[in-house]
């Protein structure tokens, strides 16, 4: 698991810029409705968003305790910044992260 101990600083990534600019791509009803056999959901196209809300770290650390491993500091941030994503090609689906899918408490 993680090393809760460990006060060395750890890197930051930019998971949010990415992730928004990859919603902002896919949201553009010029570059991808017309390939889209039914629309985005209407609050995806209000909020400008395809994935879900953050994982907090009780989910983070229920899925490390899970797995028996901790997770790289990369991925976690990434979950902090998304626990789910829209898929965005057929079928549209959500996408869930491993924080989530199965995890039960």
């Amino acid at each position: 698991m993680t090393d809760r101990n460990d006060r060395r600083p750890q890197p930051s990534y930019p998971w949010r810029e990415l992730l928004q600019r990859w919603s902002d791509d896919w949201l553009d009803p010029v570059l991808h409705e017309q390939e889209s056999p039914e629309p985005f959901p209407s609050a995806m196209r209000e909020t400008r968003w395809l994935g879900g809300r953050g994982a907090d770290a009780a989910e983070i650390v229920r899925l490390e305790q899970r797995l028996g491993t901790g997770l790289p500091p990369s991925y976690r941030q990434f979950l902090r910044t998304s626990n789910d994503w829209h898929a965005t090609t057929a079928p549209r689906n959500s996408l869930p992260s491993a924080a989530t899918s199965k995890v039960t408490t």
